[in-house]
């Protein structure tokens, strides 16, 4: 755990020169399919009338979206065979969803739920405040709610960020577990994590700016550099180029 913010860039680069034309080929695959999906899906309900199929409509496309984790799990896998210097191919997408698919997928729902959860207070205020009238001392309360359920669904979310990446090196692990490792290798961590979020954020502004074309580069790049975060907690050699590298296992 030596690596800066700065040197882990420097190194996802280094791993992806050369080799960007199947990461932003997953990624552009995944993009794809996942707005083609959701506008066909939109349009078939589009008009419908009625609560029931409201309520359809939306369980529909929770699943959809459930689905779509799956694919950028996959396209995740794919791209720590590259960072570990492994065969690598666009079948790694399809294929973790066939191994992993349901840790991968309660995994998702738990920390939806633990995110959800966090604003439960402030839903449930605002509810209330509604019925009684809406006063202004309330409406205050409720922002303060709803601000601290904001800062405790940041925290959980950096608390469980590994907990995919853990996924693929430990298969015998439930998903309990591997939240639970993940919160645990995070531990003082997370200003460290938040940093290096925060030092990406303005390549995903400047890719806005040539209408998100520049995603196909930043997306790839932003994975790689997360990935080789979470090599150097589970200390791993980063400047290890051999062929099959293997996690450390320290936890």
């Amino acid at each position: 755990m030596n690596h800066s913010t700065s040197e882990l860039k420097v190194k996802a680069r280094s791993l992806l020169q050369g080799q960007f034309l199947l990461p932003v080929a997953g990624f552009f695959f995944i993009q794809a399919a996942a707005i083609l999906v959701l506008n066909i899906y939109r349009q078939f309900f589009w008009g419908v009338p009625g609560t029931a199929w409201m309520i359809i409509f939306y369980v529909g496309l929770l699943i959809i979206l459930l689905l779509v984790s799956l694919l950028n799990a996959g396209y995740t896998r794919m791209l720590m065979n590259l960072s570990r210097n492994r065969p690598y191919s666009l079948s790694d997408i399809l294929s973790t969803c066939a191994q992993d698919g349901d840790r991968l997928l309660i995994i998702t729902i738990l920390e939806a739920l633990a995110v959800f959860a966090c604003f439960v207070p402030s839903i449930v205020f605002s509810v209330v405040n509604e019925l009684v009238g809406g006063f202004l001392f309330l409406n205050l309360i409720a922002l303060l709610l709803e601000m601290a359920g904001l800062v405790a669904a940041g925290i959980l979310y950096l608390s469980f960020s590994l907990a995919i990446f853990l996924c693929m090196d430990y298969p015998d692990k439930k998903p309990v577990e591997l939240l639970k490792l993940s919160s645990q290798m995070m531990q003082s961590q997370k200003g460290r994590l938040f940093y290096l979020l925060a030092s990406l954020l303005g390549l995903y502004l400047l890719s806005a700016l040539s209408c998100f074309i520049g995603l196909l580069w930043v997306a790839p790049y932003t994975e790689v550099t997360l990935i080789l975060f979470y090599r150097d907690l589970n200390h791993e050699d980063l400047d290890v180029n051999s062929q099959g590298q293997e996690t450390a296992g320290q936890y």
